[in-house]
C-alpha cells in the first residue's frame, strides 16, 4: 500500500531502467518496481514518503531525456485496489489449504489400498 508512479519510457531515446530505477530507491528509499511492461514502468511509493515526491519529481523532470522519460505521474493507491490485495492473498492461502486437503486424502487412498 502506498503511491503508484508509472512513468512513460521515450523508445526513441532509450530508457535507462536500472538507471530509473537507482535514480528513484535513491531519493525514496523502500520504494519498489512492480511493474515493467510494453512502454512503461511503474513503482509503489512507501506511504510515507510525500515528503520526498517534489525532489524526485525535479530529478525526473530535469533529466527526462538522459534517462529516456516521456512523462510520469503519481497516483495513491485506491481501497479497491487494497482489497483486491487481501482477497488475491486469501485466496493463495487458501488454495494451498486445499491442495494440502487434497494431498491428505489421497495418501489416505492409497493407505486403505495397502
Amino acid at each position: 500500500v502506498g503511491y503508484h508512479m508509472v512513468l512513460v519510457k521515450d523508445h526513441e531515446r532509450e530508457c535507462d531502467e536500472t538507471a530509473v530505477t537507482q535514480r528513484v530507491l535513491e531519493i525514496v528509499p523502500g520504494s519498489r518496481l512492480v511493474g515493467n511492461a510494453g512502454a512503461e514502468l511503474a513503482y509503489v511509493l512507501p506511504n510515507d514518503s510525500s515528503a520526498q515526491f517534489a525532489e524526485l519529481f525535479s530529478l525526473l523532470e530535469n533529466n527526462r531525456q538522459e534517462l529516456g522519460i516521456l512523462s510520469f505521474g503519481v497516483s495513491v493507491t485506491k481501497l479497491e485496489e487494497v482489497f483486491l490485495k487481501v482477497g488475491e492473498d486469501e485466496g493463495i492461502v487458501s488454495n494451498k489449504k486445499l491442495q494440502r486437503f487434497e494431498a491428505e486424502r489421497l495418501q489416505q487412498e492409497e493407505k486403505k489400498k495397502l
